[in-house]
């Protein structure tokens, strides 16, 4: 392996995982959605605006 595909390995450490975050239209819900996005997860979000 390269230095540059085990990076690439290591930012997908949530392949093939899915991951429901509510109240990710803001704050840590938002940053954590994108976060696992980021890791590869297949990420299904969720809020409301009262």
């Amino acid at each position: 392996m390269t230095p540059g595909s085990m990076e690439k390995e290591k930012k997908m450490r949530l392949k093939d995982k899915v991951a429901i975050i509510t109240a990710a239209g803001s704050g840590s819900g938002r940053a954590g959605a994108v976060l696992f996005a980021r890791e590869g997860a297949r990420v299904v979000v969720g809020d409301i605006d009262p």
